[in-house]
């Protein structure tokens, strides 16, 4: 019955149930990253590791593989080839290879991991709140899909933000080139920690 049960919610509800929530999940990596909590990272939408950060999937040489995620997810992260090469040979990889892999988005100093998380969120946080919301269900949704279902699901989600009234006087400063974010005299200021 137990085993059963966490099919539905997974690992604190992150790896299944909760990962729909449309609010970005951010991880930041610092040491090994295994089994479950390789799992957790791999369900976060922005990874970010310290030099020192090794990721492994070891279960193989138990005799049993990931079974919350790790599996659909470092497949759709990383594609097949790095997905089999890292679960049939039970091999870590360092912060480097996680990064050439795309699986993490950069890789920093220890001493500043968590500062270049923080930058990641208050970068986010700097923008329109349904939009960032709407990307990543537009993303979420198109996954695995044909292009034609995919250009259908983004025209969808992107048409139905442009009932926000904020959108058209955004348009009008961005063709005048007077909008916030714009390289040069209207430059976004940098997010702050």
């Amino acid at each position: 019955m137990g085993a059963r049960k966490k099919i539905h919610d997974g690992i604190g509800g992150l790896t299944r149930g909760l990962h729909r929530i449309y609010k970005p999940v951010i991880a930041a990596v610092n040491g090994w990253s295994l089994a479950g909590g390789f799992e957790m990272a791999l369900a976060c939408d922005i990874r970010i590791a310290s030099e020192n950060a090794k990721f492994g999937s070891f279960e193989i040489r138990r005799g049993f593989h990931h079974s919350d995620g790790g599996i659909v997810r470092l497949v759709n992260i990383c594609g097949v080839g790095f997905a089999l090469e890292m679960l049939l040979t039970a091999e870590p990889i360092d912060a480097a290879g996680a990064r050439a892999a795309g699986l993490v988005s950069k890789v920093v100093p220890q001493s500043e991991l968590m500062a270049a998380a923080e930058e990641t969120a208050a970068q986010i946080l700097r923008w329109d709140q349904t939009a960032l919301e709407s990307a990543k269900e537009t993303i979420l949704d198109v996954i695995g899909r044909p292009l034609d279902d995919q250009l259908a699901i983004e025209a969808v989600y992107g048409y139905a933000l442009y009932g926000n009234p904020e959108i058209s006087g955004r348009l009008g400063r961005f063709y005048d080139k007077t909008d916030v974010g714009r390289v040069g005299t209207h430059a976004q200021a940098p997010a702050s920690t």
